[in-house]
């Protein structure tokens, strides 16, 4: 897994949110929320070459690990539900990353009920007790560092 453009390994995770999806776009639009579109993703890759990638509205447990650089945050909305995906790289060992992510996600209750290693990455989520709250995380490390991707889904408001 390479992570020198920080968005290579973001997509699978993008199609797992839209498959998530299937919420009426138009009620979404006429709330006024953010939706997931071809422009959210323009824009989030756009916001990932110039530095203006905005952190507004992530949940507690979608943080960011010391030094890292925002690359992408999508937002999405389904009924009740609203989420995203929040992507950026950082120069620290990739164990330090996955430990730094997993408490966060505990903080949290987020119980990790699914893991899976492949090479130099890690992907892992789970769910609240209530299943109101919910994430899973991607982190590679690469030549030039490690990335992660944050994809959660919490209840609206």
């Amino acid at each position: 897994m390479r992570a020198s453009s920080g968005l290579g390994f973001v997509f699978p995770a993008l199609l797992l949110l839209a498959a998530c999806g299937g919420g009426d776009e138009k009620a979404a639009a006429e709330s006024g929320d953010d939706i997931v579109s071809a422009s959210d993703l323009t824009s989030g890759m756009a916001g990932a070459a110039t530095g203006l990638v905005s952190t507004d509205g992530l949940p507690d447990f979608v943080t960011m690990y010391r030094g890292g650089t925002p690359a992408m945050h999508m937002k999405s909305v389904d009924g009740d539900k609203r989420g995203g995906m929040f992507s950026y790289t950082v120069d620290a060992p990739l164990k330090d990353v996955v430990d730094f992510h997993r408490a966060a996600f505990e903080k949290a209750g987020i119980a990790i009920t699914m893991e899976a290693a492949a090479g130099e990455g890690i992907t892992f989520g789970g769910s609240s007790e209530d299943e109101t709250r919910n994430a899973m995380a991607i982190i590679g490390a690469g030549e030039d560092g490690t990335s992660a991707s944050i994809t959660y889904g919490v209840p609206k408001g």
